[in-house]
């Protein structure tokens, strides 16, 4: 994909993720770290955490920081996507979606603090309320480097987690384009003239349903291995998908929409312990900030990392490090769901000129 289609379709996934998913960021955020959670903290519930912010901020509460989720989500999307699509043919998804994360968070770190801070310090009394006013505390209180603040946290929870998805993303799209292929009819489905052939990248070629490993691309019904298929589709009819599956929308959208929610359900429980570690740093560490200068800034992030670890484990005990999953997981696989389905649909309608005057 050229830039102007990465631009599209990271713009359009990541207008739609931060609008549906910002609310159960801010849910987690506020249970991690807000005083209003502070007692009980490790055993209190989402349900209660979402009456609490209600009770306290309203309905728009709940959208709070969206503006920066805004400005985290889409350049994120767009240097990852960017740098993922121009991985070499012979690279694991893994460590291309390492690379890609990595220049990612770096990117868009200073607006994620920013979004951090607002969801995490609602109702909490001097805290700023907009984005300046957080900008301005921030390099006043640390300099510009504070900007920074939690990127170690961030990688450590972000890197693991871009491994695990996109591995998991791409082998659930591979097997599933196989599977369609081994159990799609084939007189059916591949050979109609009104489908349209949905083509992936693979090994830097295009590859179409047709070419892909069991498809019976020479299949024509006048041969005679289209005969011998014939002769047994009365008994063979029923291990035939129907022909929804082998469509441009079941494999554009719907399957990738499935794949992508699977996968980040397995990374976000894996890597949600450093999740807590990264909002606790970003949000908090008050006490650290005034000397951000004098200890410079990687001595600084370090010390918040490892002294917030310590500190939720004293308070909270190996509990202290699941706080948050549930209102995480209902943000984070809807969110990856919907990103990896609307950047695969946006990729096909340019494979099939259907943007090009844009």
């Amino acid at each position: 994909m050229g830039l102007q289609q990465v631009l599209v379709s990271s713009s359009v996934s990541g207008f739609l993720v931060g609008s549906i998913c910002t609310p159960f960021d801010v849910v987690k955020n506020f249970w991690q770290f807000n005083p209003a959670c502070e007692a009980n903290r490790a055993n209190l519930t989402s349900s209660h955490v979402v009456r609490v912010l209600y009770r306290q901020h309203g309905l728009t509460g709940f959208w709070r920081g969206v503006v920066p989720a805004y400005a985290t989500i889409i350049p994120a999307n767009v240097t990852f996507f960017f740098a993922y699509e121009r991985r070499r043919p012979d690279e694991s998804p893994a460590w291309a979606g390492i690379k890609a994360r990595a220049a990612a968070v770096v990117v868009t770190a200073p607006m994620e603090l920013v979004r951090t801070r607002m969801q995490a310090s609602i109702g909490m009394p001097g805290q700023c309320q907009t984005i300046r006013q957080v900008l301005g505390q921030l390099i006043q209180l640390g300099g510009v480097f504070s900007l920074w603040k939690g990127v170690l946290p961030t990688l450590v929870r972000d890197l693991p987690f871009s491994a695990i998805y996109w591995q998991t993303a791409e082998y659930m799209k591979a097997w599933g384009d196989s599977f369609i292929a081994r159990n799609a009819n084939p007189l059916t489905t591949f050979h109609s003239s009104d489908m349209p052939t949905h083509s992936r990248q693979r090994d830097g070629r295009s590859l179409s349903v047709r070419d892909t490993p069991g498809a019976s691309s020479s299949l024509s019904p006048s041969s005679p291995a289209a005969a011998a298929s014939c002769s047994h589709s009365s008994s063979a009819s029923k291990a035939h998908l129907p022909a929804i599956f082998s469509s441009s929308l079941y494999q554009s959208f719907v399957f990738p929409f499935f794949s992508g929610a699977v996968a980040s359900a397995i990374a976000c429980v894996v890597t949600h312990p450093f999740d807590v570690l990264k909002t606790n740093v970003q949000a908090g560490c008050q006490q650290i900030e005034p000397h951000a200068r004098k200890m410079g800034y990687i001595h600084l992030v370090s010390r918040g990392f490892v002294d917030v670890a310590k500190t939720v484990y004293a308070q909270q005990g190996l509990q202290g490090f699941t706080v948050g999953l549930t209102p995480r997981l209902l943000k984070i696989v809807p969110s990856c769901a919907v990103l990896l389905a609307s950047y695969e649909v946006t990729k096909y309608l340019y494979s099939q000129s259907l943007l090009d005057s844009m």
